[in-house]
């Protein structure tokens, strides 16, 4: 039995899961796509007529707030973090109460259709909820991308850019860049770390 258990280590095998963004994870393939063709085409919030996404009826079930009124429901909108995305890279600030009321996303967030099909999986996880957006810009063109599995997950893991920027953000904005930049090498080199005091001390300073 201690064999066993000293043997397996969800951790490593399969590995976990990283969020790419601070809202619910019914919401990051649909994230991924838009951003994706945004990157791709160079279009922004001002050149858009319409953007609809078709995802499982799970997203629809557990994003209740088409048009949400606070940070907290703007995480279970994706009427709301599509329209966020158009604004740049997805922050935690994006799900603050004043970013939710800001009137540019407002007016973007009529312009989102949100739509289910069964057909697209039938039995998505609350980790990786498939989903295809279309955006369609003022001047008549149209792009369209799926995305079944979102950065972060076992299968998509995140690039050390991409994890350190997630640390970046989740730490407190006014954080010294030195301090965050010490504590990204420290917990990259975890396996060697001997003195677990200085950590904590330099976790709880960057926080």
């Amino acid at each position: 039995m201690q064999a066993a258990l000293a043997d397996s280590w969800d951790l490593l095998t399969p590995g976990i899961a990283l969020k790419r963004y601070g809202a619910c994870g019914c919401t990051h393939c649909a994230l991924d796509a838009l951003i994706s063709l945004k990157q791709t085409h160079g279009f922004k919030g001002g050149d858009i007529e319409t953007i609809e996404c078709v995802s499982h009826p799970l997203a629809k079930k557990v994003l209740q707030h088409a048009r949400p009124d606070t940070g907290l429901q703007g995480k279970f909108s994706m009427e709301h973090s599509l329209a966020a995305a158009l604004d740049g890279m997805l922050t935690l600030a994006h799900y603050e109460d004043a970013a939710v009321q800001r009137e540019d996303v407002r007016r973007l967030v009529p312009r989102v259709r949100f739509v289910v099909d069964e057909a697209l999986e039938s039995s998505p996880s609350a980790d990786a909820v498939p989903a295809i957006v279309t955006a369609r810009l003022r001047d008549g063109r149209a792009f369209r991308e799926r995305v079944d599995v979102p950065l972060g997950d076992r299968r998509r893991p995140l690039s050390d850019a991409d994890r350190r920027q997630k640390l970046a953000t989740c730490v407190a904005l006014g954080a010294d860049v030195a301090a965050v930049d010490a504590l990204w090498n420290r917990l990259e080199r975890l396996d060697g770390e001997n003195d677990w005091r200085a950590l904590w001390t330099l976790a709880a300073q960057v926080a």
